[in-house]
């Protein structure tokens, strides 16, 4: 372990969660499915929002910054409370990777992670509660290249506070909202990498082994 913390030092990768090391909008439906009806408007027409919502999303073409986003707000719109969104948030991560919320990780991440681990200190940062998080990494057989899990993170203010802690040579920020994910990275002189339903890690695997070896 002393190695790899020396490597912190050295260079770090930081690895959003939803939307980048996992792919699916089954999550987003079951925090959908998860908000009550009875409060809602329309809970029909909000079904239908929200599938628009997220094929806008897909499209690159969507107002909100991501299928959470766009299902709070719809809720919002047709009278639902934020604390009844919270309850819905988090029951809906209880069932994260199963078949009421399932998700795909990238085709070439077990992978890229194995390729990278040797280069560098691999971090995990999310906004997302621990919930489901780690049972699913576990099950994808890559939790174990994680050196560091962030959960709760609160970016993008909270993205700053965990770059300026790991004090690391250089930073390759990866994630798939650029104001939370890339800017903060960014400001502070980091390296940032979008992905998006059209350029994913798959699609990245190479550039970001190549940043990982750079200067060995």
């Amino acid at each position: 372990m002393n190695s790899r913390l020396g490597m912190r030092k050295q260079a770090a990768i930081i690895f959003d969660f939803d939307g980048t090391v996992t792919i699916g909008h089954g999550p987003v439906r079951a925090y959908a499915q998860a908000i009550p009806k009875h409060p809602l408007a329309n809970a029909a027409a909000f079904a239908d929002q929200v599938e628009a919502a997220l094929t806008d999303i897909d499209g690159l073409k969507s107002p909100y910054r991501d299928g959470y986003h766009a299902v709070a707000d719809l809720a919002i719109a047709q009278g639902i409370e934020t604390e009844e969104l919270s309850r819905a948030y988090l029951a809906s991560r209880q069932l994260l990777g199963t078949d009421h919320a399932p998700v795909e990780m990238p085709r070439k991440l077990p992978a890229l992670l194995a390729a990278i681990a040797p280069h560098a200190w691999v971090v995990l940062a999310t906004n997302a509660p621990e919930v489901g998080i780690e049972k699913l990494l576990e099950r994808w057989r890559i939790r174990e290249y994680f050196d560091q899990m962030s959960f709760n993170t609160k970016k993008p203010a909270g993205l700053s506070s965990l770059i300026e802690e790991l004090n690391s040579q250089r930073i390759l920020a990866i994630g798939d909202i650029a104001e939370n994910d890339l800017v903060p990275a960014a400001e502070l002189g980091a390296h940032t990498l979008l992905v998006t339903p059209h350029h994913t890690l798959d699609d990245a695997f190479e550039d970001i082994i190549a940043w990982a070896q750079q200067g060995e």
